[in-house]
């Protein structure tokens, strides 16, 4: 039995089953309880075999009751820090297809995200040059800027194919009046190829252009990615502190030693002189 959730790399996929009236909410094997949950509380039924859990949606519900509620579940899978991915066959008719954008990485504040888990990245589908491409866009915080300051930063992962799979790699970084800078651009193949010469000048400014096209998917990402630079920030902080507190500690435990012995401290010092010179 297929896992998609685990095929595609998310906690949960929702979708209908073989594109017909059943639908399925698959969630990542081992996923935790509280996605099972929420999934529960927004009218999906648990279903297990062996070491597989799934969820369905009762059969009997309308058209519109099935949209309402698995965009309803979608939300509040995003809204709790999951990785979920509702298929645009289950949006309403009307509404605005996002099928170059994984449910994951929606504007969710990021006051409310579970710092527990990855930041989350943005998936789109868009072009490179003549060729269809996938942009993944890994938000960060970068160290590139001249003076050394951390700013936000993107990493984007494009692939696409020309005569072979392709993987290109070109990271990002905010400068002070707003706009992305790019680094170089590396390929996980090998840069002789004919291929990778043809298509790598291209990345750098088709990824620039996704980026700017997705500024308000991208900003609660950023912020995600900013609070959790300063989580590890803090954490340096109290290390340090902690290494000061215990250093001083030894201080005065040595100084306390010292007096003890009762030589003056300028004695103490011309004969440490001397015998650092002797060992050289």
């Amino acid at each position: 039995m297929s896992n998609q959730a685990d095929d595609n790399g998310t906690d949960v996929e929702i979708y209908p089953r073989h594109g017909g009236p059943t639908v399925y909410a698959v969630s990542r094997t081992a996923a935790p309880a509280r996605l099972l949950d929420l999934l529960d509380a927004h009218g999906f039924t648990r279903h297990g075999e062996a070491i597989y859990t799934w969820h369905q949606l009762p059969e009997d519900l309308s058209a519109t009751e099935v949209s309402r509620t698995c965009q309803n579940a979608h939300q509040a899978l995003v809204a709790a820090g999951f990785n979920a991915q509702l298929d645009d066959r289950l949006l309403p008719r009307h509404a605005t297809p996002r099928r170059a954008v994984q449910a994951s990485q929606e504007a969710t504040p990021a006051e409310h995200f579970d710092h527990s888990r990855p930041v989350p990245s943005l998936e789109v589908h868009g072009r490179l040059g003549s060729r269809e491409a996938r942009f993944t866009l890994h938000p960060t915080i970068s160290h590139h800027a001249p003076d050394g300051r951390p700013t936000p930063g993107i990493l984007v992962d494009v692939s696409t194919r020309f005569r072979i799979p392709l993987v290109f790699t070109v990271t990002f970084w905010r400068s002070e009046d707003g706009s992305w800078e790019a680094l170089p651009v590396r390929c996980r193949q090998d840069g002789y190829l004919a291929s990778v010469r043809a298509v790598m000048p291209h990345v750098a400014a088709a990824a620039a252009k996704i980026i700017e096209g997705r500024n308000d998917e991208l900003r609660p990402l950023l912020r995600v990615a900013q609070e959790r630079e300063a989580a590890h920030a803090l954490a340096a902080v109290h290390r340090a502190r902690q290494e000061v507190a215990e250093a001083s500690c030894r201080a005065r435990h040595e100084e306390a030693l010292f007096e003890q012995v009762g030589i003056s401290e300028a004695r103490a010092t011309t004969v440490m002189a001397a015998l650092q010179s002797h060992r050289r």
